[in-house]
């Protein structure tokens, strides 16, 4: 199920089968060892009234675990990002842009649950723990109060609890040993110029 470049694809959360977030992304590599996605500002997203981007704390979680949340439109904004995925993962790699200067700004680390692929793209869910890696490396934790806070909501499988935490020291040591430099030759990649901002799937709302 790889997709060629330019293939427009929703990136979405899911939890228990429904959406809570899907993001409009054109795919600029995809192999069975790793997916690299194009995200611009104007690409369509959809979040759910009750997720990250909206900081209440345990009250998302809760209303995740209730099933009792709507859709509302939220285009992306201000940033070029590539996220590279790699199958079987508990957290992605991303790579951040100034849109308006073409300036590098940072690495990356987004915790979430490995992928899987579907009609619309790539489904996930962004576990609300994040680190912040500077161009020289430099590095720290972000919204680790928003992970303690899904863990006390108690929505998380043991499996998926053991995954964050032994991808934590993975990734770490990944940032630590100088590894990203695998991640480099993007510094330097530009998306083709007709390649617009992504618009959602048809397909995005079905399971």
């Amino acid at each position: 199920m790889t997709r060629d470049p330019g293939t427009q694809v929703a990136v979405r959360g899911m939890f228990d089968g429904a959406v809570w977030s899907a993001t409009a992304a054109t795919v600029v590599e995809d192999t069975l060892e790793r997916s690299v996605l194009l995200v611009i500002p104007g690409c369509e997203r959809q979040l759910s009234t009750s997720s990250g981007h909206v900081k209440d704390g345990a009250l998302r979680w809760e209303a995740a675990k209730n099933g009792r949340w709507d859709m509302v439109s939220s285009p992306w904004e201000r940033t070029r990002v590539l996220w590279l995925l790699e199958p079987g993962c508990y957290y992605t790699f991303a790579m951040f842009w100034d849109a308006a200067t073409g300036d590098f700004t940072n690495y990356y680390v987004n915790f979430q649950i490995p992928f899987t692929r579907s009609a619309a793209g790539f489904d996930t869910l962004d576990l609300d723990l994040d680190i912040v890696v500077s161009p020289t490396l430099d590095w720290h934790w972000k919204d680790e109060d928003d992970w303690a806070d899904a863990l006390a909501c108690g929505v998380f499988s043991d499996a998926h609890i053991e995954g964050v935490e032994s991808a934590k020291s993975e990734a770490v040591e990944r940032i630590e040993s100088g590894r990203l430099a695998d991640l480099e030759h993007w510094l330097e990649w530009h998306p083709p110029a007709e390649w617009a901002p992504a618009r959602l799937p048809e397909t995005w709302r079905e399971p």
